[in-house]
């Protein structure tokens, strides 16, 4: 889940991972947009955005570590100045048909 919670939209968003990116070309203020992923392999997330300040494209890795059958919630979340902070919930998911 990415959220907005400033008074200004959040531009070029992107979410890269082992298997695939998320892009989301705009998130409107006081927004929040889900989406699932599917890691082909280990993974961490790169996070890239247009900063609201300084309109530069900055790039972050978000603290997390995921394989394929792990589950859970990623919560990206930008504050009402444009600063990124993360909350990171992942469980193993046991598949019974292994």
């Amino acid at each position: 889940m990415v959220i907005n919670e400033s008074d200004s939209p959040i531009t070029e968003i992107s979410v890269e991972y082992n298997g695939g990116t998320i892009e989301l070309p705009l998130l409107n203020p006081k927004s929040k947009e889900n989406a699932r992923i599917f890691p082909a392999g280990e993974t961490d997330l790169t996070l890239k955005y247009r900063d609201i300040s300084t309109k530069e494209v900055r790039i972050e890795k978000v603290d997390v570590y995921l394989e394929p059958g792990y589950m859970g919630k990623v919560e990206i979340k930008f504050d009402i100045n444009g600063k990124v902070s993360s909350k990171v919930q992942i469980d193993w998911l046991v598949n019974p048909f292994h």
